[in-house]
């Protein structure tokens, strides 16, 4: 039977107020929390498109439907393996079928397209990513758009590739850092957008390589809140693998784990809630876009200047 603050709620309310306390408490008390951003946090802007959505957009620069592309390759994998085809149909189609195809020549379509796509919302700024950048110093995001950029008026430090050994120093100066997990729209090889270039990274054969380790040192340490991703997205499915076998090793060393907390925009379901729970070790959270921004990170209140250069928030 319910108890205490939680008498008065529903078992649905119940569940989602304790995540949501969790979440907060990792925030407020332990000053560990570690946002990692995926692509469906960046939908709440106008304009702004889903890799599926983007899927679409290239399938009709094809003379297609628009779920050619998504009908063409099914299953988990069919984004990457899409944006890929396209690249190399586009690539044959506008420089003749004697054109050499690698991949070189195929990220540049992918560029071309990823770089008018951005062009044309490069002036969008997001309230929810305002917020999220004032609460937090220390943000992870796989993201390539610049909203995070846009919204504040200090330079932010941006890493990609190549800029690892600053780190140390801009974490000591408790300067605001957004780590890109897979590049970013204006460095044309840091982004990952190719098969090859996703699966390269997953078995650490990619240049992006030393800011997988610096993510695993992370996880060691930090509670991570994963927003804006989708339980098929296998961005996700490959980090929770990773953090779920490094959180069995930490597990016989450490007394208190680190939390791994994924936010989704999606309907409450509890029994997908207790499987992320049981046999994944992750807390989730349901809720829409406009409840994230309003109940969640909205309401964070920990007094950032408390903190001290080590805690890396």
């Amino acid at each position: 039977a319910p108890v205490g603050k939680y008498r008065s709620l529903t078992l649905k309310q119940q569940d989602q107020e304790k995540t949501l306390n969790s979440i907060k408490e990792s925030y407020n008390k332990n000053g560990r929390l570690v946002p990692f951003v995926g692509a469906g946090f960046s939908r709440n802007v106008k304009g702004f498109l889903s890799w599926e959505e983007f899927i679409h957009t290239l399938s009709e620069k094809l003379g297609e439907n628009k779920y050619f592309l998504q009908n063409k390759f099914k299953g988990q994998t069919f984004t990457i393996m899409a944006a890929e085809y396209y690249a190399c149909r586009k690539l044959l189609q506008d420089d003749g079928e004697n054109t050499r195809v690698n991949r070189d020549s195929l990220r540049g379509k992918i560029q071309d397209e990823i770089n008018t796509y951005m062009g044309e919302h490069k002036s969008e700024k997001s309230e929810i990513h305002r917020i999220l950048l004032e609460k937090f110093n220390y943000i992870y995001t796989t993201n390539w758009d610049k909203l995070f950029e846009t919204n504040d008026k200090k330079i932010i430090p941006v890493f990609t590739i190549g800029r690892i050994s600053e780190l140390p120093k801009l974490l000591k100066d408790q300067k605001k850092i957004l780590i890109k997990m897979h590049g970013t729209c204006d460095e044309a090889d840091s982004i990952i957008a190719l098969e090859t270039d996703y699966w390269d990274l997953v078995h650490g054969r990619h240049k992006n390589l030393s800011l997988n380790i610096l993510f695993q040192h992370d996880i060691m340490q930090k509670d991570f809140l994963f927003i804006g991703f989708g339980f098929s997205d296998l961005n996700i499915i490959n980090l929770i693998y990773i953090m779920d076998k490094l959180k069995d090793e930490l597990d016989a060393t450490l007394a208190t784990t680190p939390k791994i907390f994924m936010v989704v925009f999606d309907d409450y379901d509890k029994y997908l809630k207790r499987y992320y729970a049981d046999l994944k070790r992750v807390e989730v959270y349901f809720c829409s876009i406009n409840e994230c921004s309003s109940k969640i990170i909205s309401d964070f209140n920990r007094d950032r200047k408390q903190l001290k250069s080590s805690d890396g928030l």
